[in-house]
């Protein structure tokens, strides 16, 4: 990987003023420093490659952004307030805003990991979201792929703007894709719900009816709505349509689509529809939302 700072043994980004570091290692970091003149819902300050050593210990008193990172080979321990946890290849951990932590890279196998760190109220909306706002570790997660994703996009030359957007959508994605690895792990649900949950989460992008999803169960739309409604709260149709939006919001951040391509994308009639749609869900017009996210 090529960074946009020299490798180095020691620290790049300060996470938060009361940190302690007592560590050798080598890490590739990109950072993208924010305009604190713009708030903005989220903001990629970071993404690194940490290769650790066997005497790397790092603890923070308090964070002062969100970071999520993967084990990719090694392992060692963290914790957070009164919880230890041992992460090996495919972990994910979530320091949170505002919480401590202290981590130990194993003396005989130190761990590499990509890590990301942000700061925004997006980021923690999200976690809450997706059922992630008390969650700091996810074993066997294996989502490298998607970390060395969003390190190819930190490491790449492009348009400024356009690399935080794509950042963000990819850390969005990551999110997304936790919670419901999470979700499937500690559902509650009937098999029949949890199915049709699970299908709904990964078919945004598609045009479903609801015939369709009950052919699916083998049972009539009239009991998966009652069914769906009683264990989730909602309807499937209502679910769908709040996946869809939190869907939305991630293309949003790729400034490469117009509204128009994510109504298409998202198989709403028209743009118009889906404008509407979105203002009644989120408050804002997409363009709105694009515009507070991006900053001018």
């Amino acid at each position: 990987m090529r960074s946009a700072a020299p490798a180095c043994t020691g620290v790049i980004i300060a996470f938060s003023r009361n940190t302690i570091f007592n560590m050798l290692m080598k890490e590739d970091v990109f950072s993208f420093p924010e305009d604190l003149r713009i708030r903005k819902p989220m903001h990629i300050l970071a993404v690194g490659l940490l290769t650790s050593d066997a005497d790397y210990v790092h603890e923070v008193k308090r964070m002062d952004g969100t970071t999520i990172g993967c084990v990719l080979r090694g392992k060692g321990t963290m914790t957070v307030g009164d919880d230890a946890y041992t992460l090996t290849a495919g972990d994910v951990s979530i320091y949170h805003e505002g919480r401590g932590f202290h981590t130990r890279a194993d003396a005989r196998a130190p761990w590499v990991r990509i890590w990301t760190y942000m700061t925004g109220s997006l980021v923690e909306e999200m976690l809450l979201r997706y059922g992630l706002a008390d969650t700091a570790y996810i074993q066997a997660a294996n989502l490298s792929n998607m970390f060395r994703s969003l390190a190819r996009i930190a490491s790449t030359a492009m348009d400024t703007r356009l690399k935080q957007s794509r950042l963000s959508s990819s850390v969005c994605a990551i999110i997304i894709e936790l919670g419901r690895i999470v979700s499937a792990r500690n559902t509650g649900l009937s098999h029949d719900v949890d199915a049709v949950k699970n299908y709904l989460d990964a078919h945004t992008d598609e045009r479903i009816s609801l015939a369709a999803i009950a052919d699916r169960t083998g049972k009539s739309p009239e009991w998966l709505i009652r069914a769906f409604k009683k264990e989730i709260g909602r309807t499937p149709y209502e679910y769908f349509l709040e996946r869809k939006i939190d869907h939305a919001k991630i293309l949003l951040a790729d400034r490469s689509f117009t509204v128009a391509d994510v109504a298409r994308k998202l198989h709403f009639n028209d743009a118009y529809y889906f404008s509407n749609l979105f203002k009644r869900k989120t408050g804002v017009t997409p363009g709105s939302y694009r515009g507070e996210r991006a900053g001018p």
